[in-house]
């Protein structure tokens, strides 16, 4: 079976890793694909790269039917674009929907996409009652990023009920680990950069850029995706994943300072309010439940938050030793 992943960033390389050390040989989609970065995680000789836009639906499709692909994994996202919106609308929405109709018409099996928490409101059962919230909470996104995500499930799902395709949406938390390329997320900036403050002694201010949030380890999420792919008959098209643990920035901190056992103190700006949390869960009182995962995919994480910066960051400060390599 031949598994073509869109976007090889962060998740699109882990779950290539993942893939390869099971024996497959995944075809990497993407329309700036960065080598050196990919090869930190991944034999490059155990991989199809193809340099390729989701945008260009005559390309997407070609690749898709050249190589008989069954699953596509659709990661290829914009991240940051509320300056430019209809740019990351186009991407998004408009890359999806390519990726859908890419697989309408060339027998592919299954659709795997990575979707966000970011769909929920922040004022939803779970945020007000200070208990995991299940998928059946209400959908309504609080920016543009979340809104394309929201959308691209909407469509994924239409598609599958009226065309047969199957169609699963993860929906994940922040998402950081090992990465050395470009987009790998605000999370994974923000850890990185607490890491590498710490590492070097210093302890100048760190942007708050959370009060409290829900964060997952890229070893998971890839683990999480395997799960998505070889579930026999999905029986809903939405699943909740994470870590199953809240994490204030305070938080945070303290377990890096604590895991690189450093006297650096890393200064803390003053927390945010509540209010915040409409911006996307800026303060979270309560995980996503994940039990429908359990019950259905059979995830579990194997990564609770210390262990993940505990593995991230040895893995940070070896390649802080090694001398960079350009792209």
């Amino acid at each position: 079976m031949t598994v073509m992943v869109t976007g090889a960033g962060i998740v699109g390389t882990h779950l290539a890793s993942a893939l390869v050390k099971r024996g497959e040989t995944p075809i990497l989609f993407d329309k700036s694909l960065q080598p050196n970065s990919i090869a930190k995680l991944v034999p490059l000789d155990r991989i199809k790269m193809i340099a390729g836009d989701i945008l260009d639906f005559e390309e997407l499709s070609r690749v898709i039917r050249k190589n008989k692909v069954k699953v596509v994994v659709h990661t290829a996202a914009a991240i940051k674009f509320e300056n430019s919106p209809r740019v990351g609308v186009s991407v998004n929405y408009g890359g999806t929907a390519n990726v859908l109709e890419a697989a309408r018409i060339s027998d592919v099996n299954r659709i795997v996409f990575t979707s966000s928490h970011s769909v929920y409101q922040a004022w939803t059962r779970g945020w007000e009652k200070d208990e995991p919230f299940d998928e059946d909470c209400h959908i309504e996104p609080g920016n543009l990023y979340a809104a394309t995500k929201a959308g691209s499930e909407l469509l994924g799902t239409t598609y599958a009920r009226k065309y047969g395709l199957e169609f699963i949406s993860l929906r994940y938390p922040f998402i950081f680990g090992p990465w050395i390329g470009t987009t790998s997320g605000s999370a994974n900036e923000l850890i990185s950069q607490i890491i590498r403050n710490v590492s070097e002694g210093m302890s100048k201010p760190i942007r708050r850029s959370f009060d409290a949030d829900e964060f997952i380890y890229s070893i998971d999420v890839a683990r999480s995706i395997l799960t998505a792919i070889d579930s026999k008959k999905p029986a809903h098209d939405a699943y909740n994943i994470g870590m199953g643990e809240i994490c204030t920035f305070e938080r945070l901190v303290k377990l890096v300072e604590d895991i690189m056992d450093s006297s650096t103190k890393i200064t803390l700006e003053p927390p945010g309010t509540r209010r915040r949390a409409h911006k996307g869960f800026a303060y979270r009182t309560a995980p996503a439940s994940i039990k429908r995962a359990e019950i259905e995919l059979g995830y579990r994480p194997i990564f609770n938050l210390e262990a993940a910066l505990r593995d991230y960051s040895a893995w940070m400060t070896s390649s802080l030793r090694s001398p960079p390599s350009p792209e």
